[in-house]
């Protein structure tokens, strides 16, 4: 079983968003992606579904905006 952290890079990376900024931009702190990625502490549910859906439309926008 992959960790959230692991699955919120993956998800990122796909979609040409950068993970930091999304964290922030989700309204979670920066010291929790740092715990994340460095340290590797795993995310809550709560915590990565916030960041997995601000990616997701985050993307959906930007696809929106390259259709005009």
């Amino acid at each position: 079983m992959q960790s959230y952290y692991k699955i919120l890079t993956k998800l990122a990376t796909s979609k040409g968003v950068n993970l930091k900024q999304a964290f922030v931009k989700a309204g979670v702190r920066d010291s929790t992606y740092y715990r994340a990625k460095r340290l590797g502490h795993d995310l809550r549910y709560e915590t990565a579904k916030q960041v997995y859906d601000f990616i997701d439309q985050d993307a959906e926008k930007k696809e929106k905006a390259e259709r005009r």
